[in-house]
C-alpha cells in the first residue's frame, strides 16, 4: 500500500525513530499521522514500544475497532518499509493466524506478528519461536505478561529485524539510529539539539487519556490544552478536549472544539456527530440533522448518526424520510436495546404513513439520543 492521502494512527510508540521524524517522513509521502483512531483513519500501526499500551488494553481495543471499521493493521517493521527506511517486507500479520492452536489463540498469534516478535513469512523461525511461547503459556504465564517480556527482551524470540535502522535528523540528513540517537552511516553520533525539554507531547497525551478515563476532567483539560499549545493543528486533540469540555458542561466551548476538529479534519465523522448532539442540546434540531447527515456522508454505516437522524425525522413527522433511516440502522444493529427502539420507530413510521398515528404523541420510546464516547482518540461505534 501507499501512504498518499492516508491518516496513520500509531498505538504504543515506535522503537525505531521519534514520532516527529515519522510525521515528516509520512508527510513526504503524502500521508499524515493522527493521534486517535477514527472512521476516517486509513492505517493502524502497532509500535514495538507498546508494553504499557498492552497492559492498559489500548492495543486490543484499537485492533478490535480497526477490524470493525475495516482499517488495515500493520506492525512497526512494515511501517518502516512504507516510510522507505528498510526494504524488509514482513509477511502480513493476518497470516500468523495459521500458527494458532495448541494453546495459542489466533489473536495472540496475530499480536506476535504485529509486534515483530515473529514474521509469518519466516516459517521455520516462527514455528521455533512459537514452541517457546507455548511452553511459557503451559507453565502458567499470562499471555499479556509474556508479550511485555518479549518486548523488553528483543533478542529472545524476535524474528530478524533490519540490521540498519535509517532515520533523518532535524536538519533532514539521512543517518542510522543507534541507541535512540541519530548517527552518521559510519556510526559517528550526531547531537540532537531539537529534543524538547520536559515530557513529550506523546507522554502528555497518554496522561490526558488516563485522566479522562478516570473522569479527572480538570486534569484532562489541562493536559490536552498543553498538547494543543505544542500541536494546534492536531484534530484529535481538539476532539478529545471537546469531549472533556462537554463533560464539564461547557457546551459552547465544546462546540468550538469539535468545530475546530472538523475544520482540521473534515472527514472526522465523530466530530460532526458530536456537533449534532450539542446542537440538539441547544434545541437547534435542523442544525443537528444537517451535521448528522454530514457524518453519514463520510460513513454511511455510522449507526449512531443513523439512529439520531431517524429520530429527528420521526419527531418532525417526516416519516417517508425517517423509515429508510430506521431500516438502515436495523441492518447494522437489530439485537440490542437500540435495535428494539429502532423497530418501534420504523413501525411508527409505517403506521403514520397509513394515517394511523401521529409521531409527536407516540414516539417517545424511540427518541432516546445516541451519543459518542471515547476511550482512545475519536470513537463512535
Amino acid at each position: 500500500m501507499r501512504l498518499a492521502g492516508v491518516a496513520v494512527v500509531i498505538v504504543g510508540g515506535l522503537a525505531s525513530l521519534p514520532r516527529r521524524i515519522a510525521v515528516r517522513l509520512a508527510a513526504e509521502r503524502g500521508g499524515r499521522l493522527a493521534r486517535g483512531l477514527s472512521r476516517g483513519s486509513g492505517l493502524l500501526v502497532i509500535g514495538r514500544r507498546s508494553a504499557r499500551a498492552l497492559a492498559e488494553g489500548q492495543v486490543a481495543a484499537a485492533i478490535e475497532r480497526a477490524d470493525r471499521l475495516r482499517i488495515p493493521v500493520i506492525g512497526e517493521t512494515a511501517f518502516l518499509n512504507l516510510l522507505g527506511l528498510t526494504d524488509r517486507r514482513p509477511g502480513p500479520a493476518e497470516d500468523a493466524k495459521r500458527f494458532a492452536g495448541h494453546g495459542i489463540a489466533q489473536s495472540l498469534a496475530r499480536l506476535l506478528a504485529l509486534l515483530d516478535i515473529i514474521d509469518p513469512a519466516e516459517e521455520l523461525h516462527a514455528r521455533q519461536a512459537l514452541k517457546e511461547v507455548r511452553r511459557a503459556l503451559a507453565d502458567g504465564m499470562d499471555p499479556q505478561r509474556l508479550l511485555c517480556e518479549l518486548l523488553h527482551e528483543p533478542e529472545r524470540l524476535r524474528a530478524r529485524l533490519p540490521s540498519l535502522t535509517l532515520a533523518r535528523d532535524e536538519a533532514g540528513r539521512l543517518g542510522q539510529r543507534i541507541a535512540g540517537r541519530v548517527a552518521d552511516l559510519d556510526g559517528q553520533l550526531r547531537l540532537d539539539l531539537a529534543s524538547p525539554p520536559g515530557p513529550t507531547t506523546d507522554a502528555l497525551f497518554e496522561a490526558a487519556e488516563r485522566a479522562e478515563a478516570t473522569s479527572s476532567w480538570a486534569e484532562a483539560e489541562q493536559l490536552y490544552s498543553r498538547c494543543l499549545a505544542r500541536e494546534p493543528g492536531d484534530a484529535t486533540l481538539h476532539f478529545n478536549l471537546g469531549n472533556v469540555l462537554r463533560e464539564r458542561g461547557r457546551v459552547a466551548e465544546a462546540t468550538a472544539a469539535f468545530a475546530k476538529a472538523a475544520a482540521l479534519d473534515p472527514d472526522m465523522a465523530e466530530a460532526w456527530f458530536n456537533l449534532g448532539g450539542l446542537a440538539e442540546v441547544e434545541g437547534k434540531h435542523l442544525d443537528a440533522a444537517r451535521r448528522y447527515r454530514r457524518a453519514l456522508a463520510i460513513d454511511p454505516d455510522y449507526a449512531d448518526a443513523l439512529f439520531n437522524l431517524a429520530r429527528l425525522e420521526t419527531e418532525r413527522e417526516a416519516f417517508i424520510d425517517a423509515l429508510p433511516l430506521w431500516q438502515r440502522y436495523l441492518a447494522l444493529d437489530s439485537q440490542t436495546r437500540w435495535g428494539e427502539l429502532a423497530r418501534k420507530g420504523a413501525a411508527l413510521c409505517r403506521q403514520a404513513m397509513l394515517g394511523g398515528v401521529r409521531a409527536k404523541n407516540s414516539s417517545t420510546d424511540a427518541t432516546s439520543q445516541r451519543s459518542v464516547t471515547k476511550s482512545h482518540g475519536p470513537i463512535g461505534r
